[in-house]
């Protein structure tokens, strides 16, 4: 399985599976942290220290544990970045040196339409009338939402590597660039997150963030990387 690869460049690790088909080797702190957990959140937890293993042996690393802080988030070690997502069918976990990339975000979807009754749950004021404008058109809004909804997934794990801070979904605003020469595929392409407000000491009102999207396999997958040599303000 290789779904996600070309939402991220050469140098960020990445390992993929089918939950179902991971082994369930757990570290005794681990195996603490997910104790009383349902079968199906095991079996995802599990896959993710899997492939996390997988990927931290291929740098020549020992195998660890790789536990959640107090907010969930993966501790990951010391010199390295990572993002972890995980549906029905699948999980994706991505890697990096600390010292080239300041955060990285990997989200992965079902790709079906957003509910309808989702939409302003998860969207600033533009991104509803531009899905509603792309309804009344006839277009599929809900593919398109579907998407958007997996980019702030994505750039919101990104940017909490620099900031630790939770966000709600109106923090950012979000425009899909389709790949594709007929506008409707929506099948690959980039996308561009801005910010709505500051966050903390790293980003400003209206600093953004690119990444890569593809709908594979039955999947919406979404990828951020947030390196250190970024551009200036505004175009990172």
């Amino acid at each position: 399985m290789e779904l996600a690869r070309t939402l991220f460049g050469a140098d960020v690790d990445l390992a993929e599976i089918d939950p179902v088909d991971a082994e369930i080797a757990l570290f005794d702190a681990e195996r603490a942290q997910i104790a009383n957990a349902v079968d199906r959140r095991v079996r995802e937890y599990a896959a993710a220290r899997h492939l996390f293993r997988r990927l931290t042996t291929r740098r020549g690393l020992a195998e660890a544990a790789l536990v959640n802080d107090a907010d969930r988030a993966p501790r990951w070690p010391s010199g390295l970045v990572g993002s972890i997502t995980h549906t029905a069918g699948y999980c994706g976990v991505v890697l990096a040196p600390a010292d080239a990339i300041a955060g990285l975000g990997i989200d992965c979807e079902p790709d079906a339409p957003l509910e309808r009754s989702m939409w302003r749950a998860v969207t600033t004021r533009d991104e509803l009338s531009a899905w509603e404008a792309r309804e009344a058109a006839g277009a599929d809004a809900g593919a398109h939402a579907r998407i958007v909804f997996s980019a702030k997934e994505a750039s919101y794990k990104a940017q909490y590597a620099l900031t630790r801070t939770f966000l709600g979904f109106d923090a950012m605003h979000v425009e899909v660039f389709d790949d594709s020469s007929e506008r409707e595929l929506l099948r690959s392409g980039r996308f561009v997150s801005t910010f709505t407000r500051t966050v903390e000491a790293a980003f400003r009102e209206g600093d953004t963030l690119e990444g890569r999207f593809a709908r594979r396999a039955g999947f919406v997958l979404t990828g951020v990387t947030i390196r250190r040599s970024r551009p200036a303000r505004g175009h990172r």
